[in-house]
């Protein structure tokens, strides 16, 4: 079925929900919106600390071995040390585990990381785009349901 044919059939179901019910579903939809936006987030801010680490990498490179300096632990922490060479280095594969990996080797494996994040984040943002179009789609039918009974409302006031 082509997207534009269930979109209509989708309003045509959602026109013959009560206002409770629609109700329920925007606050559901609500919490879709919010999972998915701390979800992007947090890739967002994991992407930004692979690039952060692979730039990190470009700048070991040119350290000598025994030379002092800092030693970035993460984003914001830095520790002082000497270094004992410039040709590997640890990498936190996840879950606790590092593996000893020369600087290229190294690089590439944050450049493919943060790759899959930008992939992943692209995925979360189609999914944010279409739950933001039926959460206005369900917002519409019940202004417009309301609105409604309100003027039934008004008429039968009128009537009186």
């Amino acid at each position: 079925m082509p997207p534009k044919q269930q979109q209509q059939q989708q309003q045509m179901q959602l026109q013959h929900l009560s206002v409770e019910q629609l109700k329920q579903l925007k606050e559901q939809l609500d919490g879709d919106i919010q999972s998915l936006t701390r979800a992007w987030e947090s890739l967002r801010g994991g992407r930004s600390r692979y690039n952060d680490s692979k730039s990190y990498l470009d700048m070991y490179k040119t350290y000598e071995a025994g030379q002092e300096t800092y030693i970035p632990l993460s984003s914001s922490l830095y520790v002082g040390g000497s270094l004992t060479g410039n040709k590997k280095v640890l990498v936190d594969v996840g879950t606790g585990y590092f593996i000893e990996q020369s600087i290229p080797r190294a690089q590439n494996f944050f450049t493919q990381r943060a790759a899959h994040m930008n992939e992943t984040m692209e995925s979360i943002a189609e999914s944010l785009t279409a739950k933001k179009k039926q959460q206005n789609q369900v917002i519409d039918i019940m202004n417009a349901k309301t609105q409604a009974v309100q003027q039934a409302q008004a008429q039968g006031a009128q009537s009186m």
